[in-house]
């Protein structure tokens, strides 16, 4: 402590001042970590949400196709079916 001179008041405020220092740097870490998590997990959203408008472009240029062919399908039996 601060020696025999000073105060228990004194040797009081001066622990409390150590304890609030040692919290601050603690908080501060704790926030410099949460900052990290954070920017993790808007890289990991982003990146989720270009595979989701990937799976959905794909998807939708495969539904595209198959109503094309299953037109083609159906053209082809009519024509079949007018030759008879």
């Amino acid at each position: 402590m601060l020696g025999s001179q000073s105060g228990p008041l004194v040797d009081y405020f001066y622990l409390c001042s150590t304890a609030m220092k040692q919290d601050r740097k603690r908080l501060k870490g704790e926030k410099v970590d949460l900052l990290n998590q954070m920017k993790q997990l808007y890289c990991t959203l982003e990146s989720k949400e270009e595979e989701m408008r990937d799976f959905l472009r794909n998807y939708e240029q495969r539904v595209s196709e198959s109503d094309e062919n299953l037109k083609k399908i159906i053209a082809e039996k009519e024509e079949v079916e007018k030759d008879r």
